[in-house]
């Protein structure tokens, strides 16, 4: 089962060229995901009623400790309990923001220096749920991979068609 999530996952990295600059599936390579994941324990993701703050705090909790500041980490439960109740694409774009804030500078990928200051700007005056998981899909295509636990390999590809649904709609 390891193997062919293994073979899954690198199958929608290579062929994802449409969505390189978001680092996200087409929809039918989503669609494949969902089939084939929903017997992956921990990779557990509603697509359909998966709001963009669960989304968030299913890719804060996915990020290893040691990559978050000790001011963030020290509040990261509660940064959490606001990530699953944001229901407003104002309320997800400031956490978004606390988010890549709270993430040390070595936990991203040298990619992430030239393109934070757009992105912060983006962020800042996101205004729509597709906009904002938009900025959520790029946000997390920039952290780098050694900065994840184990799980977000199971978890990421369903995660990744949940904020391509929200940044279709």
């Amino acid at each position: 089962m390891i193997t062919k999530v293994t073979t899954l996952v690198f199958a929608l990295f290579i062929s994802a060229a449409s969505f390189a600059q978001m680092g996200l599936p087409s929809e039918g390579q989503a669609k494949t995901a969902t089939t084939q994941l929903k017997t992956v324990p921990g990779a557990e993701v509603s697509t359909s009623k998966e709001g963009i703050g669960s989304l968030i705090s299913k890719l804060t909790d996915n990020i290893s400790p040691s990559s978050f500041t000790d001011a963030f980490a020290k509040n990261k439960p509660e940064f959490t309990t606001k990530a699953n109740s944001a229901s407003t694409p104002s309320a997800a774009s400031g956490l978004l923001q606390s988010l890549a804030g709270g993430l040390k500078p070595s936990s991203f990928t040298s990619g992430w220096a030239a393109t934070k200051t757009k992105w912060m700007a983006a962020a800042k005056s996101a205004t729509t749920q597709k906009q904002v998981a938009s900025l959520l899909g790029q946000l997390a295509s920039n952290i780098n991979p050694n900065n994840f636990k184990g799980e977000w390999a199971k978890v990421r590809p369903l995660w990744e068609a949940g904020v391509k649904k929200l940044s279709s709609n």
